[in-house]
């Protein structure tokens, strides 16, 4: 039986300089303790956590707490700012070998999120430490994000009934893989020189 060949992602434009990474509208930059405030507005959002493995954020404390445990991970935890405003209004990370991110509802419907995601895959596919494939745990319910990781080639590997429990419930997951494009090379850029889920990503 021949194997189908996944759709090629999108064209996507980004530079990579040390720990920052830049796309025409956005700046990547390792999170910080600073972005706790920004980062607090999105996880006590309940339209932004909707779908999260984790219920809102009741206080500033509880997402500096957060921030701080994050920061004392080996994961990559970006801060995603908008060049326009110089707002912090996302974030996104690797968690070997799972990817997600987050987004303030407010900006929802521009296009940030595949741009996020298509410059972030692109980096991550050029570091030595990445593997083969990268996973993503979804909410069967985030259509919207299913439908994104699907516009870069993520496919459906398995499903499972009462993982997480958000403010709505206990919901169920979707589990996705991406694997390694065989056109691309693991590059000399190495590993970010940074600090370091999909559950509530939009598009």
């Amino acid at each position: 039986m021949a194997t189908k060949t996944p759709t090629p992602p999108p064209p996507c434009e980004n530079k990579k300089t040390g720990s920052t990474i830049e796309t025409p509208r956005l700046t990547f930059r390792p999170v910080a303790l600073e972005d706790a405030p920004a980062l607090h507005s999105m996880l006590s959002n309940r339209e932004a956590m909707r779908y999260w493995s984790t219920l809102p954020h009741t206080t500033l404390s509880e997402t500096k707490t957060w921030v701080a445990e994050a920061l004392d991970t080996p994961n990559y935890e970006f801060a995603i700012v908008e060049k326009a405003s110089s707002e912090v209004i996302g974030k996104i990370g690797y968690y070997m070998p799972e990817i997600g991110f987050i987004f303030h509802p407010s900006i929802w419907g521009r296009g940030y999120a595949s741009e996020a995601l298509c410059a972030f895959l692109k980096v991550l596919w050029g570091m030595k430490n990445v593997g083969w494939v990268i996973k993503a745990d979804v909410d069967p319910r985030n259509e919207r994000c299913l439908r994104l990781l699907a516009k870069f080639g993520f496919r459906v590997v398995g499903k499972a009934e009462g993982t997480y429990v958000t403010w709505e419930g206990v919901c169920g997951s979707v589990y996705l893989e991406l694997e390694r494009p065989e056109v691309e090379k693991v590059g000399e850029e190495g590993n970010f020189q940074g600090e370091g889920e999909v559950k509530g990503g939009e598009s």
